[in-house]
């Protein structure tokens, strides 16, 4: 079975939300800096960078071929929506997105079938 196209948007999406959600993360660390409360609460902005990482873990496994998961990682996506909480309104909205895509047939499908394929090569190994 080949990789559907939306696999690859999903890697793409994450790349570019692990970029803004590492980029936001330094602004956060680096603008609360400037003040006395802000060097209080700085650790606020490893979140976002810890995200960011994640995501672009994940990019990477969804960009192989053939991808190299055993289930689709919706855990990615739920990170993305709680990113709101940083006052990062993109990251929800990509989280919705992403969300959706995993939801299509051929996406669900496609994961299935990778599924029994790595469980094929587990146990002929």
């Amino acid at each position: 079975m080949s990789k559907p196209g939306r696999i690859q948007l999903l890697a793409i999406i994450y790349l570019v939300d692990g970029f803004l959600n590492i980029g936001w993360g330094f602004t956060i660390i680096f603008g609360l800096f400037s003040s006395v409360i802000g060097f209080l609460c700085f650790p606020i902005g490893f979140y976002p960078i810890a995200i960011g990482i994640i995501e672009f873990v994940y990019a990477i496994k969804l960009l192989g071929d053939p991808v190299r998961l055993e289930k689709a990682p919706y855990l990615v996506s739920v990170l993305q929506l709680t990113t709101v909480i940083v006052l990062d309104p993109i990251g929800l909205v990509l989280g919705i997105i992403t969300l959706l895509i995993y939801n299509t047939s051929k996406v669900k499908e496609y994961f299935s079938f990778t599924a029994r394929q790595l469980k094929m090569e587990s146990s002929f190994a």
